[in-house]
């Protein structure tokens, strides 16, 4: 039988990492508190990977995701830096939003597969459904950040399109970090 004890630790990072950047996402809509939750952010995206990666030592689906992952980093990185030309941050912001969702698949169908092997069929189910909410949340985000440039004067419309975003991204994120907790414990097995 195939151990994950590298799986498991990393997959249990990655859903601490998942749940207090939730936290922080809500957090941040408060003036004073948002600076520190912008920097907390940072350094749990940074366990995050390090969950990615040692979860990538025992399941290649997740050494994939990693990869994508650094690649999504950079897309965000060239979206912010080049937020005055709208058009280039816009395709930079859609490529990340697609890679996030290619790290997501990777990891849900990969585990899922890990788990299932286990006989943990629930949990392998949890997986399937997680990456297709994570699709639908993926493909609103990306709604979103075209009609903000196709319709620059619809404010209202746009601010409305994003809480509604918002609020699907925090019940994906809720799915994900389930989806997490309850691989990394079946694999600790």
């Amino acid at each position: 039988m195939n151990t994950y004890g590298n799986a498991s630790e990393g997959l249990r990072k990655m859903f601490i990492a998942q749940v207090c950047l939730i936290i922080c996402s809500v957090l941040s809509v408060i003036p004073i508190i948002n600076l520190l939750a912008s920097v907390a952010s940072v350094v749990l995206s940074i366990i995050y990977l390090v969950g990615l990666y040692n979860a990538g030592k025992d399941i290649n689906g997740c050494a994939n995701a990693f990869v994508l992952s650094i690649i999504s980093l950079v897309c965000n990185v060239i979206s912010s830096l080049t937020s005055f030309a709208v058009l280039f941050s816009m395709l930079f912001s859609v490529a990340a939003a697609v890679l996030t969702f290619m790290v997501a698949y990777q990891v849900c169908t990969s585990v899922s597969e890990a788990v299932g092997s286990r006989g943990h069929s629930d949990i392998a189910n949890l997986g399937k459904s997680t990456w297709i909410v994570f699709l639908i949340g993926s493909i609103l985000n990306v709604v979103v950040a075209i009609v903000a440039v196709v319709i620059p004067f619809a404010d209202v419309v746009i601010v409305g399109m994003s809480v509604v975003s918002t609020m699907v991204q925090i019940i994906v994120q809720l799915f994900y970090a389930t989806f997490l907790s309850r691989s990394s414990a079946a694999l600790s097995k």
